[in-house]
């Protein structure tokens, strides 16, 4: 006799002519169970909703000791992207307008300032693909940032991208306020 009816109990799936085939024996039963194995639980991928700083960053911004690019990191890796993006772009944008203006002593555009020999000879990101990549991020932020901030329209609202783009930069970013801070250590020539 089966049994019918509605049951929280999730049961294997099990196609119809094997069941017609096998009839109602206790030893086809005792094979089905052999046979059954637990699913394998499914991991789903899961989209960030941030752009996740690193330690090291957020340790190397602290010890920069610079209000302005503390309170622009903490509100950038805070921020959803869900409802934030365009100002985590302005942000990112500020950070490294910021960054460059530290790192060159004077007001410098980091689009134009951040050049790949720059970042080879001064910073040591040495990698070629590197350097080609943080370059690419570097104009994609300058332009998303410019025309959000700037536009009345226009504005940055691809999340997945903004990742990205912080993702590459973030060699740069450490490298750029490591090499402040050892600038700043280094006692001032006479």
């Amino acid at each position: 006799e089966i049994d019918v009816g509605i049951s929280d109990e999730r049961v294997p799936s099990v196609p119809i002519n094997d069941f017609l085939k096998q009839g109602d024996t206790e030893e086809n039963e005792k094979e089905d169970d052999d046979k059954t194995t637990k699913p394998k639980k499914t991991v789903k991928i899961r989209l960030r909703s941030s752009l996740l700083g690193t330690p090291e960053l957020e340790t190397a911004i602290a010890e920069l000791g610079n209000q302005k690019l503390q309170s622009l990191y903490q509100s950038c890796m805070k921020l959803s992207l869900q409802s934030h993006t365009p100002l985590v772009t302005v942000g990112l944008w500020s950070m490294l307008d910021s960054l460059a203006s530290l790192h060159a002593s004077d007001d410098k555009k980091f689009v134009n300032y951040f050049s790949a020999s720059m970042m080879d000879n001064t910073l040591g990101i040495t990698s070629k693909a590197s350097r080609k990549d943080i370059i690419a991020a570097l104009g994609s932020i300058s332009e998303k940032g410019n025309s959000t901030k700037h536009s009345a329209v226009a504005g940055s609202f691809d999340t997945k991208q903004l990742i990205n783009d912080f993702d590459v930069v973030s060699e740069l970013f450490l490298a750029v306020v490591a090499d402040i801070l050892k600038k700043s250590k280094q006692p001032e020539e006479e």
